[in-house]
């Protein structure tokens, strides 16, 4: 089901009367959005730019959580280029195999050719683009070389980050019927694996900011260690020294060093 978009609108303008910064666009496929009480086509396209486009005095901004390679198009791109200062420049395309042979059996919509010249489109179009996605391992009849094939487009496509899932199995489902089931261990091995190389691709990503200025949005504060924690509009985790009064504000911050957390990357800056 799909909003009115006029109801939209009034919750953000709700939403930023009251203090609120960052808009998030979510929903089970965001890219199919279409208003259906609208006689002339009114898509997601429609609603980024009307929302762009609300009280320019304001100082806010507006993320899209997820979309499919096969809903974007050169008018969605351009959109991000056209509002650089309220369409945030991070775009999390699901991918789910870099094997064409898996795609097909997973029934997916699009073909890698297809994905590749898209996220390049991106890339050229964006300034400061990020780049995350969804990966599926271990559905049935990946092989050790249709996973080596993955990684190889996973690192030619350029993801900053990569959001890994083992295959589950479900009752009733075509997956759950198709022979050659990939084993648990294989599976385990293989989200290490990935999870590893998304570590990597971070790492070499955030490193492009180190000595640069970017714009940070804090949301927490720790009392312990008077640090301040946001994210820039590309969603790369910024911790800062600072004061609890900067919570819910932008502040230009000089990025200096990357922060090793878990299996992922943050930076640390300093407030300029």
């Amino acid at each position: 089901r799909s909003r009115n978009h006029q109801s939209i609108m009034e919750e953000m303008k709700r939403l930023l009367d009251n203090g609120v910064k960052e808009i998030i666009i979510g929903g089970i496929d965001v890219g199919s959005y279409e208003d259906p009480h609208e006689e002339k086509a009114y898509r997601l396209k429609n609603l980024l730019r009307e929302m762009a486009e609300y009280a320019p005095e304001k100082h806010f901004r507006i993320r899209v959580s997820s979309i499919e390679c096969s809903q974007i198009d050169d008018e969605y791109i351009s959109l991000f280029h056209d509002y650089p200062n309220r369409l945030c420049p991070h775009f999390h395309i699901p991918l789910q195999s870099g094997s064409e042979k898996i795609l097909i059996k997973m029934n997916r919509k699009y073909r890698l050719e297809d994905f590749y010249s898209m996220t390049e489109k991106i890339k050229k179009n964006i300034t400061n683009v990020a780049l995350s996605t969804d990966v599926i391992s271990g559905f049935p009849g990946e092989t050790d070389e249709d996973f080596k094939i993955t990684c190889d487009n996973i690192r030619k496509i350029g993801f900053t980050k990569i959001h890994v899932f083992p295959f589950s199995s479900r009752s009733g489902t075509v997956a759950s019927k198709m022979k050659d089931q990939v084993n648990g261990e294989v599976k385990k091995k293989r989200v290490e694996e990935l999870i590893k190389l998304s570590k990597e691709l971070g790492k070499e990503y955030y490193s492009k900011f180190i000595d640069r200025k970017l714009e940070v949005l804090f949301e927490t504060f720790d009392k312990e260690t008077n640090m301040l924690t946001g994210y820039t509009s590309n969603y790369i985790k910024v911790h800062c020294p600072g004061d609890p009064s900067l919570l819910n504000t932008f502040r230009n911050v000089k990025l200096l060093e990357l922060i090793e957390k878990d299996n992922d990357y943050e930076m640390k800056g300093r407030l300029l």
